[in-house]
């Protein structure tokens, strides 16, 4: 069985990609794990990923396809922390769904400049 400490480092490349994301934007957990080049990741990897970082991440810049917050099926005390981040860095949130991002105006396309 892997140590803590081998996760952590087998999920690195997904902490320095996540944390290149730039203020006001917002990616998928698959985005994430389509882009991560070092080794192949799932989606629900990068959640783990995510669960388990114990160094400064932006992991609010990580939503679930369609733009929705999934982190708030577990909590929905992290659900309001994330959309408190989100919003005060700017992300854009659908009118018809305040808890929903606006994946055309705030997702982050690394590859399109």
């Amino acid at each position: 069985m892997k140590s803590e400490t081998s996760y952590l480092e087998m999920y690195q490349p997904i902490y320095n990609w996540v944390n290149q994301v730039p203020i006001g934007k917002v990616v998928t957990y698959g985005q994430v794990a389509d882009c991560v080049e070092e080794t192949h990741f799932t989606a629900r990897q990068v959640g783990h990923a995510l669960s388990l970082s114990q160094s400064p991440l932006n992991w609010q810049r990580v939503v679930g396809a369609g733009g929705h917050i999934v982190v708030g099926r577990r909590s929905p005390e992290m659900r309001l922390l994330q959309i408190r981040l989100l919003r005060e860095e700017g992300v854009h949130f659908l009118e018809t769904d305040p808890e929903r991002v606006n994946m055309a105006l705030s997702q982050w396309q690394p590859h399109i400049v």
